[in-house]
C-alpha cells in the first residue's frame, strides 16, 4: 500500500530581539534521513554529505509517496502520524511516460 508522507515540522520564529518576534512563528520542515538498517534520523538542515550518505532521504517541507519497505520502515520508526494512505497513486499517470503512445 502506498502512503503520502508529509515530513515533520517545527514552529520557528525569526532571529532577533524585536518585541514582535516571539509572537511570529512559521512552520519549518524537518528532514528525515534513513540508513540501510532502517534507522531514521531527524535533521533540521542536512548537509550534502549527510544526504549522500543516507540510504533514503526525505527533505523537510515536501510530500513524498512511499510504499513497500520504505513505508514499513517509517511506520516502524514511529512516523505513522505523518503518513496517510495515498489513494491517488493507483490512478496517477506519469506525464513523461511515453510507452504505448509511439
Amino acid at each position: 500500500m502506498a502512503y503520502l508522507l508529509i515530513t515533520p515540522t517545527v514552529m520557528e520564529g525569526p532571529a532577533g530581539g524585536g518585541p514582535l518576534f516571539p509572537r511570529y512563528k512559521i512552520p519549518r520542515g524537518v528532514s528525515l534521513l534513513v540508513d540501510e538498517h532502517c534507522h531514521v534520523s531527524q535533521v533540521r538542515y542536512p548537509t550534502e554529505e549527510q544526504v549522500n550518505a543516507a540510504h533514503r532521504y526525505y527533505i523537510g517541507g515536501h510530500e513524498y509517496v512511499v510504499d513497500g519497505e520504505d513505508a514499513q520502515c517509517l511506520l516502524d520508526a514511529g512516523y505513522g502520524p505523518y503518513m496517510t494512505p495515498d489513494h491517488y497513486s493507483d490512478v496517477y499517470v506519469d506525464p513523461y511516460d511515453t510507452e504505448g503512445y509511439e
